[in-house]
Order: structure tokens, then C-alpha cells, then sequence
């Protein structure tokens, strides 16, 4: 069985079941219940311990979550740590997402600024080169100028990188 493990019900939830379903068959995969309407990434080790009981030798476990930085109450080193641990000891295989914030994913995508219909091709362009190559673009001390103007523009609610994909 391959089972997937999602932080919360938005969209990137949508993603991953829409995609797996296209590769893999009814009944061989599933999305793991949130533990509650809201999820969050304090939730995805008690989803994954949840199934501790379910998992066996041969399945196969994708987490999917904004791999962000250590918070006060979420440590993704430890997440992916305590879920490969565990996997190792029961034969599973395991798969992570490593992208910031699931939009990465959208922006990543090698022509999204030739079918943007919008003025912010610029800014969409200079993203997704970064993104594709490991280059840091929301950097609040030396921030590009294309990102500065986009932020400008759409408004300064978008206090950190997560805000700024979305």
C-alpha cells in the first residue's frame, strides 16, 4: 500500500491525490486521515504514528508538508529523522517532499511565465530560475528588486516566503 501523509486539506493535498491516482491503481493507496479539519505540520508525526500498526514490509509512505525551518513547534530534521527510523525498522519506503511551501512546486514549473497571463511574468521568471536553481529568492536582507516590486504592488501582507508563494 502506498499511503500519503499531508500537513492539512488544502490544495497540495488535491495535488498529490490527483497525481498518485493517475500512477496507481484504486485500492492501492491512500490518504492518510488528518487528525483534525485543520491539520498542520504539528500534526504529521502523530499521523505517521498512527499508522505505525498499519505499516508493513513493502508499503511505501510519501509526507507531504512545507519543509520549513525549525519553529518553536516544528522541527522538520526530526520529522523526516523519526519517520525514517521507523520505516527502516518496518520495511518501508519512504518519500518526503523537500520544497519550501507546496506553491514551489506550481512556480518550479519551467514555463509558468510563458502561460502566466499576468504583468508579473518578470517576477515569476526570476522565481522560477532561483527555484531551479537552488538559489535563495526571498532573501528579506538583499531582496531582488523584481521581488521587491511584486510585494509592493500586491501589498505588504506577505510577511514571509510561504505568504509570497500563495
Amino acid at each position: 500500500m502506498f499511503y500519503i501523509v499531508t500537513e492539512d486539506k488544502n490544495s497540495a493535498r488535491d495535488f498529490w491525490e490527483a497525481a498518485v491516482s493517475v500512477h496507481r491503481s484504486p485500492g492501492t493507496y491512500m490518504m492518510v486521515p488528518l487528525i483534525h479539519n485543520e491539520g498542520g505540520n504539528t500534526t504529521l508525526l502523530r499521523q505517521v504514528q498512527n499508522l505505525s500498526d498499519t505499516l508493513m514490509s513493502g508499503d511505501e509512505l510519501l509526507i507531504v508538508f512545507d519543509y520549513v525551518k525549525i519553529t518553536k513547534d516544528f522541527n522538520p530534521y526530526d520529522l523526516v529523522a523519526n519517520t525514517e527510523s521507523l520505516c527502516a525498522k518496518l520495511g518501508v519506503k519512504f518519500y518526503y517532499t523537500k520544497y519550501y511551501c507546496f506553491e514551489e512546486v506550481l512556480l518550479s514549473y519551467e514555463y509558468i511565465s510563458d502561460i502566466s497571463n499576468t504583468r508579473h511574468r518578470d517576477v515569476l521568471e526570476y522565481v522560477n530560475n532561483c527555484i531551479n536553481a537552488n538559489i535563495e529568492y526571498f532573501d528579506t536582507m538583499n531582496m531582488d528588486k523584481r521581488v521587491k516590486g511584486f510585494i509592493a504592488e500586491v501589498g505588504h501582507h506577505i510577511p514571509n516566503k510561504e505568504h509570497f508563494c500563495k
